[in-house]
């Protein structure tokens, strides 16, 4: 709660100033999909800071959504959806998620896991399965991320093969709040 708390702090402080930051996406995981207060502290924190929904994406990875209490943690999605959040399937590819998983669950964006956009260009198979990841996803109507984008390469593979987003250290190193106020700044419209 304390780092939801800081992290809407600052995103609001941002917006007040007049700097777009675009969408928070905040790591969540399955014990808070599985905490009974989860949704109101999400809804109550929204309200406070004056977040819409379009604001947040939520990222869960593979592990977190398999197990015993996919029934509960897939309710909890599906309000979290209803309430127009983003959710989004970190390290897609790395973990034991089926296909079922995408069906099942309200999933908007995938991550592609650096392993697979590593060697893009030189390791055929990573290449075959990052377009397939790409072209997947789209024809059920998902986002796609990159992650671990470090090279013009890269970039251009994704890009030619219709990749939404990317993000790692081609585009920017991690930021602590400052830095990225500043890089925000520099790269606005």
């Amino acid at each position: 709660r304390r780092v939801f708390i800081k992290t809407f702090e600052w995103f609001a402080r941002l917006r007040h100033r007049g700097i777009d930051p675009g969408c928070l996406a905040l790591n969540i995981s399955a014990q808070q999909l599985k905490c009974p207060t989860f949704m109101d502290c999400m809804e109550g924190l929204m309200q406070h800071f004056a977040l819409r929904p379009t604001d947040l994406e939520l990222e869960i990875t593979e592990t977190a959504i398999i197990g015993r209490d996919e029934g509960l943690i897939g309710r909890t999605l599906g309000r979290l959806a209803d309430m127009g959040l983003r959710i989004t399937l970190d390290d897609f590819g790395t973990g034991n998620a089926t296909l079922a998983h995408l069906k099942r669950f309200p999933i908007t964006t995938l991550k592609i896991d650096k392993s697979f956009i590593k060697d893009i260009g030189n390791n055929a198979e990573n290449t075959i399965i990052t377009r397939a990841i790409i072209n997947l996803a789209h024809n059920l109507g998902i986002d796609v991320v990159a992650e671990g984008v470090e090279t013009e390469e890269q970039l251009s593979f994704l890009r030619v093969n219709s990749c939404d987003f990317v993000q790692g250290h081609l585009i920017s190193r991690p930021l602590d709040a400052p830095a990225a106020e500043d890089w925000l700044l520099s790269h606005r419209g």
